[in-house]
């Protein structure tokens, strides 16, 4: 599942970077700025990270960590290298329309 997201996020950035769209525009100032010239040309190089726990849907939090629904409905945090924290419990009926974060966190 991760490769599958790394590949498929990478090949929407790189597509829509190659055909002349506008980079995505930053909801917040604090986020990075993204730019089409800063896209890497593929092939880009990929890595698993073990331990993570994959969702149809996530958000990163701005220190890195990830944050997704598991199979139960609960939202979880993970960060390579450690075991996932239960953020809340239960908080869907375990079918999601998708996971975002204010810009305030």
């Amino acid at each position: 599942m991760v490769r599958r997201l790394l590949a498929s996020t990478s090949a929407a950035l790189l597509g829509a970077c190659a055909a002349g769209d506008p980079p995505p525009e930053s909801p917040t100032p604090a986020e990075p700025d993204v730019s089409c010239a800063a896209v890497p040309a593929g092939p880009v190089d990929w890595k698993v990270v073990d331990g993570i726990v994959s969702a149809e849907d996530f958000v990163f939090e701005g220190d890195g960590g990830l944050l997704s629904l598991d199979p139960q409905g609960n939202l979880v945090r993970s960060r390579p290298g450690r075991e996932p924290e239960l953020v809340a419990p239960a908080v869907t009926s375990g079918e999601s329309a998708g996971v975002s974060m204010l810009p305030n966190g």
